[in-house]
């Protein structure tokens, strides 16, 4: 639902959707930044677990396993970018996407 025929004050003012997309976010960030981050060094970490992406691999055993959390880092700043330049009815499906990856 758009706010944009609301006079400037009321547009500034968070909405029922605001909401929704910073629960999204939150989900977002446990699934995919401490959910798989944390899944993924425990797998390698203990040798249960290899790196299966070709670049990501070369990365790990070049620098070791803590090269993920600035690449995570660096993802979730990408879609969060992605996310601001959407337009305002989509966005909610960024969060939504990176907490499916």
């Amino acid at each position: 639902m758009s706010n944009e025929h609301l006079p400037t004050a009321d547009r500034l003012r968070p909405t029922a959707e605001d909401a929704l997309r910073g629960d999204w976010w939150v989900v977002a960030l446990v699934l995919f930044g401490v959910g798989d981050l944390g899944l993924t060094l425990f797998g390698l970490l203990t040798g249960t677990a290899v790196e299966a992406h070709p670049l990501v691999g070369r990365l790990v055993a070049g620098y070791g396993v803590w090269v993920l959390v600035p690449l995570k880092l660096a993802v979730l700043g990408l879609f969060y970018a992605v996310y601001r330049l959407a337009p305002r009815e989509v966005r909610v499906g960024v969060p939504i996407g990176l907490s499916l990856l």
